[in-house]
């Protein structure tokens, strides 16, 4: 003979109760964590891509620069009239790149430090560029190789420091980065913690 639930004993039914809240408990706990942790990836996502403008332009800037190089180096070895019309063409391409990079960075710079960054990465491109130009024109002068090589170690060490400034001002946007995330997911724990006492 089966019992209906009103027949049950009172403390089996306090019991089945107690389960079935506990039951509804633990599915609704499992459904807000899955929750927050969808909430907390599309936060991060977007947080990236709110600070990845300035990492991207500065990525663009660490390939432009080197290029630069690149094609100097090219312009030396080459002889061919025709192939450095080519390569000339190739460097002030490069040149507009590193331009364009720098244009776009200095669009994200917001606080003095970053301004300040910028400033002198203008000055230090300015000052390579024109290097790059007189290396170029000592070549076209037809000038001896010590003369060209005289000419290019000039910009070597100046090089060497708008490389380590642009290593310097991409670890400085992944840190925004990171912290932006890492309070953020702070705020979520903190909300989800609340959520679950109550």
């Amino acid at each position: 003979m089966r019992l209906r639930f009103r027949d049950w004993p009172v403390l089996v039914k306090l019991a089945a109760a107690f389960l079935c809240i506990m039951l509804a408990l633990i599915t609704a706990n499992v459904l807000v964590d899955r929750q927050y942790d969808s909430m907390g990836q599309q936060v991060e996502h977007e947080l990236g891509e709110v600070a990845v403008p300035g990492l991207e332009a500065m990525a663009q800037l660490s390939y432009q620069v080197p290029l630069v190089r690149v094609h100097i180096y090219r312009y030396c070895f080459f002889t061919d009239p025709q192939r450095r019309i080519k390569i000339n063409e190739e460097l002030i391409a490069a040149h507009g790149g590193v331009n364009a990079a720098l244009e776009a960075y200095r669009k994200t710079a917001v606080d003095d430090a970053k301004k300040s960054s910028v400033a002198s990465l203008t000055t230090m491109l300015d000052k390579y560029w024109w290097w790059v130009l007189e290396t170029q024109r000592v070549i076209n002068a037809g000038k001896d190789n010590a003369t060209v090589q005289a000419t290019m170690a000039q910009y070597t060490a100046l090089y060497n420091d708008i490389e380590k400034l642009m290593k310097s001002e991409i670890a400085r946007n992944r840190d925004q980065v990171r912290g932006s995330v890492s309070g953020t997911r702070d705020d979520i724990a903190a909300s989800r913690q609340t959520l679950r006492y109550a």
